[in-house]
């Protein structure tokens, strides 16, 4: 599969173009993608992050003034991983103050510093954006839904906010990861997955502060691990909520930005910070040129109540948490990308439970990324 991408990239550096497509006044067409290989090499194998194609398309079909028709395709093995985003925009000029846009289809959750860019490898960081790897086994109630949305945009603010459906590829397999087990499987409907999130920067200024808030709820359909865990959420619905503040900053030639977040469980107060899950994230990106980035990130998760299970059943602290150090270099220009970088990584709270026999091996690990990318402009 590789060597056939490597000799497509030849081909289609040669011929290939983005297509822009104007049909009459009212109807435009424009679509742009990227094709290329994505290498990951680790001291321990996992199923959520992979060697696999870096291919992709965006097509855009507007529609008179306030309309568009917006997908996009990525590589991928389900009809839900290929299908990245499929939704209708309207966006009506009723007020010149506020710009507004309502969604509708299978939407983005922009949620956090990363979900708008971790796609395209254009956009993103690095050859895998920063929480990626946590991101990846989460599968995608993190990042998009069923359902509808809405933007505003006034002066330097924006929120944004959505009723959804979450996207469950595999309902037990999902349990698994997000609850630790406490449920049998996922289940979700319309309403059950519910986000907003506001934006402020500054006019002339390249600063970015961000909140973003999601509620997931996951359905009853307790484990006998859970009953036994957690008798007091014996008919009653598991749920998660999160809360990110993130921001970001431009100076001369670097980007520094940090996140932090904060996870309730259903079994947890928000007013008690010792019962909350947490996370965070920084890095820096130095634009050393045109054509070369350095960049570097940190970033940590620690499940609360995966470390209450594990104190109570005298299992390893690690099972519970993820640190990941890593640093790259990305060589670019108006078509072509070559990335490579490294990441030190402690803990296995990221690893499905179903499928590992020695969880000791994902202690403390190394992994290398390199991908190489051509685009369509």
């Amino acid at each position: 599969m590789k060597y056939i991408l490597y000799i497509l990239l030849v081909i289609v550096s040669k011929y290939s173009y983005a297509y822009n497509y104007t049909i009459n006044e009212k109807v435009h067409i424009d679509i742009t993608g990227y094709i290329g290989w994505k290498q990951i090499e680790s001291f321990q194998s996992f199923s959520h992050l992979k060697s696999e194609p870096e291919l992709g398309f965006i097509g855009n079909v507007s529609l008179y003034d306030d309309v568009v028709l917006y997908n996009q395709f990525q590589y991928g093995t389900q009809i839900d991983e290929i299908l990245v985003y499929n939704f209708i925009k309207y966006s009506p000029n009723i007020f010149n103050e506020i710009d507004m846009h309502f969604y509708g289809g299978k939407i983005r959750l922009d949620y956090g510093l990363y979900n708008a860019s971790r796609i395209n490898p254009r956009s993103r960081t690095g050859v895998i954006e920063p929480q990626s790897i946590y991101w990846s086994a989460l599968k995608q109630p993190l990042t998009s839904g069923l359902g509808i949305g809405a933007e505003f945009r006034y002066n330097d603010f924006i929120f944004k906010y959505s009723i959804t459906k979450s996207v469950i590829q595999n309902p037990s397999e999902e349990a698994l990861i997000w609850t630790g087990g406490l449920l049998n499987k996922l289940n979700s409907n319309f309403g059950d997955q519910l986000f907003a999130a506001f934006e402020y920067s500054p006019n002339n200024k390249p600063l970015l502060l961000k909140w973003s808030y999601l509620y997931l709820n996951f359905g009853d359909d307790l484990s006998q691990l859970g009953i036994n865990t957690y008798p007091e959420l014996i008919g009653k619905d598991v749920n998660s909520q999160l809360n990110t503040f993130g921001i970001s900053y431009d100076y001369e030639n670097f980007n520094m930005y940090g996140e932090l977040l904060l996870v309730k469980s259903p079994v947890s107060n928000w007013f008690d910070l010792n019962e909350l899950s947490y996370g965070y994230s920084f890095g820096l990106t130095y634009n050393a040129s045109d054509y070369v980035s350095l960049y570097t990130n940190y970033n940590e998760y620690n499940s609360e109540l995966d470390q209450r299970f594990l104190k109570n059943n005298n299992l390893p602290k690690y099972l519970g948490f993820y640190k990941d150090l890593s640093i790259g270099v990305n060589v670019h220009d108006s078509n072509w990308l070559l990335g490579v970088e490294a990441h030190y990584i402690n803990g296995s709270r990221t690893i499905p439970k179903n499928n590992i026999s020695n969880f000791s091996d994902f202690e403390q690990y190394w992994m290398v990324g390199a991908n190489l990318v051509y685009y369509f402009n």
